[in-house]
């Protein structure tokens, strides 16, 4: 493979794509964080129409700048700064249909958002085709299947659509590779093979019995990234996929005894081997060690051998568990070690062992610092189990020249120390803090300060590893450890906790722009008293700019532009300081052009779009200042960007005479996304007018609530309502069940049978009796409608109740109000929590959940069967 486009490229290129691709990702992410927001001092047409602006005008912009490259690259040649617009227009044809489902709150499933924003984006990937505009059209595809609610409850049908959508995703990135200008790096097939593995994986973990289909999907995929275009990033995932299924299905026809336990470990090592061996003799090893796919392939069957061998180990009862783990891992490691040192077996063989062995001294540790340490005393290093694994790890570090291993065995250490030593400890003294160990020296190092050290260090270590020195493997395994065990710590259990049901904090209201200052940057620079970590925080916060001037003057790059470049990224890293993971990851992508290094770009560029989603749910900095700051920077960068494409048009001009493209400027690509535009804006002002007319002329209707406040990842803050109609209408459904169970005579919801015990033929017969019985409620439930109107009645406090059921829209509504009926959408009548209905989510603005809070009522309007949240209201009906 080449390192074509990025690392080839001249170091000014280089920085024009990077600024280029951030201030696309910030405007588009700033966006979506405007959205959010959801201003108060903005009406909803406001809203509306200006994100509609801004899609018209990326649109137009797009095809401007399109005509302009045409007559410079031609027709082969990507066309980057036009397929830059075009994305940011796919990503906004998404935040307006968010937007309108916001404001309308239609009760439409997620999944409809997701499959139109797909098809739309289908013509500006056919008018300008890219590898970044494909995966965007694959993650919405993908997630559009994954939300259907008819697939949610059947879990093995879901996948098996998965399976053919990305089947048919890899087709595609493979016949049109060159087409997404993807033929150098790929990444559009190594992307759509990854999903279609993990679908193929947890498609033989739900049902063992279809890891024949797997195989059968597998091994063509198999030989084709082996033989026809060799792919070893796409072979290490079907070669694991391959073996992972080969051991679900040993165990599930050895019903998972221990017999087949110890024939999926002994069949998965003595593969691995012969496939370490039969790949040293295909790839030839370079001074850096085996190939990095390789690395992870065999790092991924070292897992599954330590969770097979725990497994084993935990059905023996010949010691106590501990000690049968601790000679268990300490034999691995010997072994390991041994064949490694006596040259007995190759690296790939050896390495595997001595994984296994420090997996399973790991998972020693742990049971007995949960079951054990955590019980009476504190953590310390000088306990003899952390101590060992201190030793062993280091050993290998130190020893091992493989770099795998290398960065395995530090990984394995530091991940264990963060665990003993870090806010861990909160959650195993059962959430009380104060009974751990918050002012020891090592809880400090490896909690409160570990992503500091953690951060610097993986900076330090990659701009090292750009030495060629006798420690380069030392270093560089390091760095990747500290990178790896810091994205780790960043995204650790305690965040994902809190993105339950959250409340935002008061939205601030600056009255200077020092304070403004003071909550951008969290209070950093106002603070009486500095500490040290603060130095190492504003040497994160100024890292891009540092490394960008460092390798400008081991690059041709005129002083002139390599300072205002840095002068953007000083701002920049002031800017963001109170989320130092984005400035580590930018300074990691510039490092990464030295290194040559596509694994660490492509690592760091995931890595920064998950520490984007995690700032956005960072609850002390309010949405309305988060939008102006990815606006205000992607405001920067884009100028930054256009800076650099006039310094590299002029040094062109002056380098090469080349005479601009004569040939004549295609049609296809204006028209398709003009055709992207008339739809989008077609679709979205039909949906606005509709919804208006619901407003202006349905029939009001009030009903009961409940609210609670969480925060939805594309549209702010919101109450989740919980209407006494819902409750109403589950107590409906029931009593027919109820009334249907009786007419079959059945008495339980579920049957219940044991026919194996069964005593007499007599209660065989009624079990097939009672089993008929339930075959006839089930067919009964599925041919009951997905969806069912509910006619309402008035209260006598001004609400409404539900009056009755019906399967389709009625004519004569009787007894009920006229003409008001709401529809409802089940998924499944076993499973009522999951009905649903229009308008169980009241957008607001950030900080005012305390307000919105008084509500007790909801004012729907309704007219021909669509019902629309116009309101809430407080216990005395007044709207708020």
């Amino acid at each position: 493979m080449q390192n074509k486009l990025l690392f080839t490229a001249s170091w000014p290129t280089y920085l024009l794509i990077l600024t280029t691709l951030t201030a696309a990702g910030f405007l588009s992410s700033g966006v979506v964080t405007w959205i959010a927001a959801n201003w108060d001092y903005f009406s909803k047409f406001t809203k509306l129409y200006a994100t509609q602006g801004l899609f018209a005008s990326s649109i137009v912009v797009g095809i401007w700048v399109y005509y302009r490259e045409y007559r410079k690259l031609g027709q082969v040649r990507l066309k980057f700064v036009s397929s830059t617009f075009f994305f940011i227009a796919a990503v906004l044809i998404g935040a307006l249909l968010a937007l309108i489902g916001q404001i309308y709150q239609t009760g439409a499933d997620p999944w409809q958002l997701f499959a139109l924003w797909s098809l739309l984006q289908i013509p500006l990937l056919l008018a300008l085709p890219n590898a970044a505009a494909a995966l965007l059209l694959l993650a919405t595809s993908n997630l559009s299947l994954a939300l259907y609610p008819d697939l949610l409850w059947s879990h093995e049908y879901f996948l098996y659509f998965m399976l053919l959508l990305n089947l048919g995703f890899v087709m595609l990135s493979e016949v049109f590779s060159k087409s997404l200008h993807d033929q150098d790096w790929h990444i559009s097939s190594k992307v759509s093979n990854t999903v279609l593995i993990m679908c193929m994986t947890l498609l033989c973990l739900n049902n063992p019995n279809t890891a024949p289909l797997v195989w059968f999907l597998a091994a063509p995929m198999l030989h084709y990234y082996r033989q026809q275009r060799r792919d070893l990033f796409n072979q290490s995932g079907y070669w694991a996929c391959l073996l992972f299924s080969v051991d679900v299905f040993i165990l599930k026809i050895t019903n998972f005894e221990i017999s087949g336990i110890f024939v999926a470990i002994l069949v998965t090592l003595g593969a691995a081997i012969v496939l370490g061996i039969h790949l040293k003799k295909q790839y030839v090893q370079q001074a850096q060690g085996m190939p990095w796919p390789l690395q992870i392939l065999f790092t991924t069957l070292a897992i599954i051998i330590t969770l097979l061998t725990i497994a084993f180990l935990f059905t023996l009862d010949i010691f106590e568990s501990d000690k049968l783990f601790l000679i268990a891992s300490l034999v691995f490691v010997a072994l390991g070690a041994y064949l490694y040192y006596s040259h007995k077996a190759n690296e790939y063989a050896s390495g595997l062992l001595l994984m296994i062995g420090l997996g399973l001294y790991v998972f020693h540790y742990l049971i007995n610092y949960y079951l054990d340490y955590r019980q009476d005393n504190q953590p310390s290093l000088l306990n003899g189990d952390l101590l060992g694994l201190i030793i062993i790890s280091l050993l290998c570090y130190l020893l091992i020249t493989i770099n795998w291993i290398k960065t395995g065995s530090l990984i394995l250490l530091l991940f264990t120390l963060l665990y003993t030593f870090s806010a861990q400890n909160g959650y195993l003294y059962e959430f009380q803090p104060e009974q751990g160990l918050q002012g020891d020296f090592w809880t400090l190092l490896f909690d409160y300060y570990a992503d500091y050290w953690l951060a610097l260090g993986s900076l330090i270590l990659f701009g090292l590893s750009l030495r060629p020195t006798r420690y380069h493997a030392h270093i560089q395994s390091a760095a990747w450890a500290f990178w790896l065990v810091y994205i780790g710590f960043i995204f650790k259990p305690d965040i994902y906790i809190s993105l339950g049901i959250t409340e935002a904090a008061p939205l601030p209201t600056p009255n200077t722009l020092a304070e403004f200052f003071h909550i951008l940057t969290h209070g950093l620079f106002t603070v009486e008293n500095w500490h040290w970590t603060t130095l190492i925080l504003l040497l994160i916060c100024l890292s891009p700019a540092i490394i960008q001037l460092w390798i400008s003057r081991q690059q041709p790059l005129k002083t002139r532009s390599a300072v205002i470049v840095a002068l953007v990224l000083v701002v920049f890293g002031l800017a963001f300081i109170a989320s130092p993971s984005i400035l580590v990851s930018f300074s990691l992508l510039l490092l990464a052009y030295l290194n040559h290094n596509r694994l660490l770009f492509s690592c760091v560029l995931l890595a920064m779009i998950g520490f984007l989603a995690k700032y956005y749910y960072w609850l002390d900095l309010p949405l309305l200042y988060k939008s102006f700051l990815l606006l205000g920077n992607a405001i920067l960068f884009l100028l930054a960007a256009l800076y650099l494409q006039r310094q590299h048009r002029r040094a062109t001009a002056v380098a090469t005479a080349e005479s601009s493209y004569q040939g004549k400027i295609g049609w296809l690509t204006p028209s398709l996304a003009l055709l992207t535009l008339l739809l989008t804006l077609a679709i979205g002002n039909y949906s606005i007018q509709k919804y208006e007319n619901v407003l202006t002329n349905g029939k009001s209707v009030i009903l009961a609530l409940a609210p609670i406040d969480p925060r939805s990842i594309m549209q702010g803050d919101y109450m989740e309502l919980n209407y006494d109609l819902i409750e109403q209408v589950r107590s409906e459904i029931d009593k027919q069940q109820q009334e249907k169970r009786a007419e079959f005579n059945i008495d339980n919801p579920y049957p219940i049978y044991d026919q194996e015990n069964s005593e007499s033929d007599a209660i065989k017969a009624g079990q097939e009796d009672e089993q008929a019985a339930y075959a006839q409620f089930a067919q009964w439930q599925d041919q009951r409608p997905t969806q069912l109107y509910a006619l309402l009645k008035q209260n006598a406090d001004g609400s409404a109740a539900l009056c009755r059921l019906e399967e389709a829209l009625p004519e004569n509504y009787h007894d009920c109000l006229p003409d008001v009926a709401i529809k409802l959408r089940i998924n499944d009548y076993n499973m009522l929590w999951g009905l649903k209905m229009p308008g169980q989510q009241f957008f607001f603005a950030e900080g005012q959940a305390a307000h919105f809070e008084q509500a007790k009522y909801g004012e729907f309007r309704v007219l021909n069967g669509i019902a629309l949240l116009s309101r809430l209201l407080d216990k005395d009906l007044k709207p708020l």
